[in-house]
């Protein structure tokens, strides 16, 4: 599977969509009747079922035929309409007709993407860390991670590189992925790498649409891995996508515990893709298919391992984690300190550590 359009999960979407300024669409049919044309010939070629995206085609070109479009003026409303009028052929949660306000430039074919929108980009995702916002050691020497997106791989791997080589030497690892809105798979194949020995181990298939490639964590990383160390993910209902696979892949291979709520449920590859001035698609192309369970996450979320309030979440694996390290130190100094540490954070409550 080779992306060639942008690829952005709903959160990063909106977000973009959030920042843009500009005067309303005028809606005429011109730009109705191009928009359908795009998005059925996208749903026939792109769609990761190509029957089902043939149903939805000819089901919004059969509207357009029959002028139900016509009285729509409005460019939210008319991309409502479209989104209600395939949803009962398209229930993939990454499918969305998008409205832009202003006319949409962004180039979403990666061959012909501008040098300034190449460098634009670069220089965003240098300032969002790759995703990463903060790495922390906790007391008890427990290492914290929390990642608000799964940027593009090659803006994340050194700030990745870093933080696990700073984590290096904790004991166990809590992984903070609630609100991240997803992003690319690459970058979470990158970060489970690090969790297993250099044995290359089966994450998850993307199939559909014609689409197929395998995942699996690397041979090589740049630095020192954490296997065999307990890891703890948090999530919640915002954890969505690409955030989601890393939860549901180390949840399936039994390499962590996930804790929080259960996640938003969308469990497919995305290409953007723009389908007039004001108006634009994200295509699920691909479904996440796991090695383990030859299933996945898709409408259902993934179910954490330990139910609570997500507020709680952080709290709760890093007691357990103390816990652990009380059972397996044979130090009597080593233990009296961590159940000082285990004591203090009890009386906490919810806090955080």
């Amino acid at each position: 599977m080779n992306l060639r359009k942008a690829l952005l999960t709903p959160a990063l979407l909106i977000a973009a969509l959030s920042l843009a300024q500009g005067p309303s669409a005028v809606l005429t049919p011109e730009v109705k009747a191009q928009t359908v044309r795009e998005l059925a010939k996208d749903l026939r070629e792109e769609y990761l079922d190509l029957e089902i995206g043939k149903k939805a085609a000819d089901a919004i070109e059969s509207h357009l035929k029959a002028n139900d479009y016509d009285s729509i003026s409005d460019g939210q409303a008319f991309a409502d309409r479209l989104n209600k009028d395939l949803s009962e052929f398209c229930k993939d949660k990454h499918f969305d007709v998008v409205y832009s306000k202003p006319v949409w430039t962004y180039v979403n074919d990666v061959r012909h993407q501008p040098a300034a929108q190449i460098e634009n980009d670069r220089m965003w995702t240098q300032y969002n860390n790759g995703g990463l916002n903060k790495v922390e050691r906790l007391k008890g020497n427990i290492g914290y991670i929390s990642i608000w997106a799964f940027l593009k791989e090659d803006s994340a791997k050194l700030p990745i590189k870093a933080a696990m080589e700073f984590l290096s030497n904790t004991n166990a690892l809590i992984v903070d992925v609630r609100d991240n809105g997803g992003g690319d798979p690459a970058t979470v194949r990158r970060l489970c790498s690090y969790l297993f020995d250099g044995k290359p181990v089966h994450l998850e298939n993307f199939v559909g649409g014609g689409h197929y490639q395998e995942f699996w964590t690397l041979k090589r990383v740049d630095g020192p891995r954490f296997a065999g160390k307990d890891v703890y993910v948090l999530v919640d209902k915002l954890t969505c996508s690409a955030a989601e696979a890393l939860s549901y892949d180390l949840q399936a291979l039994k390499r962590a515990t996930v804790v929080g709520e259960t996640t938003w449920g969308g469990a497919s590859v995305s290409e953007l893709d723009q389908l007039s001035d004001h108006f634009l698609v994200s295509m699920p192309i691909a479904r996440s298919k796991n090695a383990i369970t030859h299933t996945n996450w898709e409408g259902t979320g993934v179910k954490p391992d330990i139910a609570v309030d997500p507020k709680d979440s952080l709290n709760v694996a890093y007691t357990m984690a103390l816990k652990k390290e009380i059972e397996r130190t044979s130090d009597p100094d080593m233990k009296k300190l961590l159940q000082q540490i285990l004591k203090d954070q009890e009386a906490k409550g919810a806090g955080s550590p």
